[in-house]
């Protein structure tokens, strides 16, 4: 049968709608192709008051009374690693691998640099790197963020006794932590450790162990540690 030119018109009509039509489904999957790999990035996820990194560690985020309350200025997140000339036993593998927690937690705080725990966490690290200076500018900045807070400072007094050797540095922030937690007696063991193996002074060991067991009578473990050295 011969094809009349009504007919011809209508079949273009309806090979250019299959044509549209077959545009719009390949081109809606490509979109999806392109916003799936766009969504595949990993991003820290808050849940009422806590945030959860990619890695997994969870931070409960603290309140402030408003963006002043931060203290200024704020340390240097973009700071690159430095190990420090004292850093003698961190190896190559120790500093690979805290170098991406380190980018994690730096870029966390950008955003919530109220958390003092991620502030500890991140001096942990550059600590585990060998970036002594910069555990030393967390640690300090965290124990400024939360003038409760004895862990920081404890934790830069070991650094200064045990790995840099500095026994009076060492002394200065255990004093410091102390005095915001006098029944803490780990401190009053970590600064007795300092004096009998760093300052081989075991007067002054001793004289630590005592001033913890008199803010803390018959604490086990400073009982312990003083019939050691007598």
């Amino acid at each position: 049968m011969e094809m009349t030119k009504t007919n011809k018109i209508i079949l273009s009509a309806v090979a250019i709608l299959v044509l549209v039509g077959l545009y719009v489904l390949l081109d809606g999957r490509s979109r999806g192709v392109e916003e799936g790999i766009g969504n595949n990035e990993a991003v820290a996820t808050t849940t009422g008051n806590k945030v959860t990194l990619p890695s997994g560690v969870e931070y409960e985020i603290q309140k402030i009374d408003s963006p002043t309350s931060v203290p200024k200025p704020i340390p240097n997140l973009d700071r690159v690693l430095v190990k420090s000339s004292l850093a003698v036993n961190v190896s190559a593998q120790e500093i690979s691998s805290a170098a991406p927690k380190i980018k994690e937690l730096q870029d966390f705080l950008k955003t919530k640099p109220e958390v003092v725990a991620a502030w500890i966490d991140l001096g942990s690290y550059q600590k585990s790197a060998g970036d002594y200076d910069g555990a030393i500018i967390s640690w300090e900045y965290a124990s400024k963020l939360d003038t409760k807070n004895f862990v920081a400072l404890g934790n830069i007094g070991n650094l200064y006794g045990l790995h840099m050797k500095n026994v009076g540095m060492s002394d200065t922030y255990y004093r410091r932590a102390i005095a915001r937690a006098k029944g803490e007696s780990y401190l009053y063991a970590q600064l007795a450790e300092v004096y009998q193996y760093v300052g081989k002074n075991i007067t002054k060991a001793k004289a630590a162990l005592n001033e913890g067991l008199k803010a803390i009578p018959n604490d086990p473990n400073l009982t312990f540690l003083l019939s050691e050295l007598e």
